[in-house]
């Protein structure tokens, strides 16, 4: 006779976001290993392409209706004022001191008791969100309604940036994934200590099936160096052109800076200041089929990350496990949980935050070593294999449900 899925319900921002293919590709191991999974979407401002693998999941995803939001609302204080008045009371007090946050989150209560009727209809076991902003709260409110455990995996921006609640949402889950050890320790330095038992440390993963490995440390004329991401402070590529000028009399480079952002006109200018047009190129945002190919090209992969104004940091760039799950070597800042991943000498380069002679040197260590690039190119796939697979991490956060 076959055993019965456990039947579990996933809450996220939005689904399918492009953003978050770690989530998709957690959701399809687990389904694999045997859950039923129901997606909660607290957003339904679609996006414009849909990925083929998420496709099958849009039938088991749930978004949100103004009407029913209400309605269940005003449902669930009729059957438990006693749980839903403190909650809703605690979420106003916590988040008055920000009108933005505080808008959100009282719109997450009212999506919170809309979706706790149709996990209850749906007879779902165990709850899991991601981030530990809007849908860890949702999660908790769900679970205090229904009785339905749930699970949490934090990340970066949600644990770095908005505290709102964090305590309260942690110890209303059961358990608590968090992507590297440096967020567990964050964690217990600003939530308490008596919390690091309920804390795992849960990687986020790739699907190897997806990323060969084949390294190529001669590589095409002039070498290539590639960065990802947001044009904004946190991601350091200021601090990135500002090191290439150091050794733009030394080597012959191509460097291209994939996304958009704020800072475009400072780097703009920048480059031309530094007359560095043509070999430092902005380009915008690209495919992820045409980003994919730029990484499996380059002789380096950047990641110059920094703490931003506001105290925001990265976590562990999933673009950076894919660049080493190739084979391109990397260049990256010794913040947050990259070094977990980036050993310096071993998966890797390391950088301190903002130092831009130590990045421009280590820089400039991987453009002149070919046999240093391949070491590092086995190594980097090795510890991927070993520690970012999503089929393995999968299984390991289901032992927490």
């Amino acid at each position: 006779m076959k055993a019965k899925k456990k039947k579990i319900g996933y809450v996220v921002s939005l689904f399918p976001c492009w953003s978050e293919t770690f989530i998709l590709n957690e959701i399809i191991e687990l389904s694999k290993a045997g859950y039923d999974i129901t997606i909660f979407s607290i957003r339904n401002d679609l996006e414009k392409y849909t990925q083929e693998k998420a496709k099958p999941y849009l039938s088991r995803t749930h978004y949100i209706k103004v009407g029913g939001m209400v309605l269940s609302y005003f449902r669930w204080l009729l059957r438990k004022p006693g749980v839903l008045v403190p909650w809703t009371l605690k979420v106003m007090s916590a988040s008055l001191g920000n009108v933005r946050i505080f808008h959100k989150n009282i719109w997450c209560v009212l999506v919170a008791a809309y979706f706790a009727e149709l996990a209850r209809e749906e007879d779902l076991k165990h709850l899991h969100a991601h981030f530990a902003t809007y849908p860890a709260l949702v999660a908790t409110v769900i679970s205090k309604l229904t009785g339905i455990e749930y699970t949490l995996t934090t990340h970066a921006h949600d644990i770095f940036l908005d505290k709102t609640l964090l305590r309260e949402k942690i110890e209303a889950a059961k358990a608590v994934a968090t992507i590297s050890q440096y967020n567990r320790r964050y964690l217990a330095e600003h939530c308490g200590e008596d919390i690091l038992p309920k804390i795992h440390i849960v990687h986020c993963g790739l699907d190897l099936s997806e990323w060969d490995y084949h390294p190529h440390p001669n590589g095409h004329h002039p070498p290539s160096i590639v960065c990802v991401g947001r044009l904004t402070q946190m991601k350091g590529f200021e601090n990135l052109i500002h090191a290439l000028n150091l050794i733009k009399n030394e080597h012959d480079f191509r460097c291209h800076i994939v996304g958009d952002g704020d800072l475009r006109p400072r780097f703009e200018q920048l480059i031309a200041e530094y007359g560095l047009e043509g070999r430092v190129v902005l380009e915008g945002v690209l495919d992820s089929a045409e980003v994919r190919k730029r990484i499996k090209e380059a002789h380096i992969f950047a990641v110059p990350s920094v703490w931003d104004d506001a105290d925001g940091q990265d976590g562990i760039p999933l673009v950076l496990m894919e660049a080493l799950a190739v084979g391109t070597p990397a260049v990256a800042s010794r913040i947050s949980g990259i070094p977990e991943l980036v050993i310096d000498g071993q998966t890797g380069l390391l950088a301190e935050p903002g130092d831009v002679d130590v990045l421009a040197d280590k820089i400039r260590h991987l453009l002149s070593d070919k046999d240093l690039r391949a070491r590092l190119a086995t190594r980097g796939r090795e510890r991927i294999e070993r520690e970012f697979d999503i089929a393995k991490n999968a299984r390991q956060l289901a032992k927490l449900f």
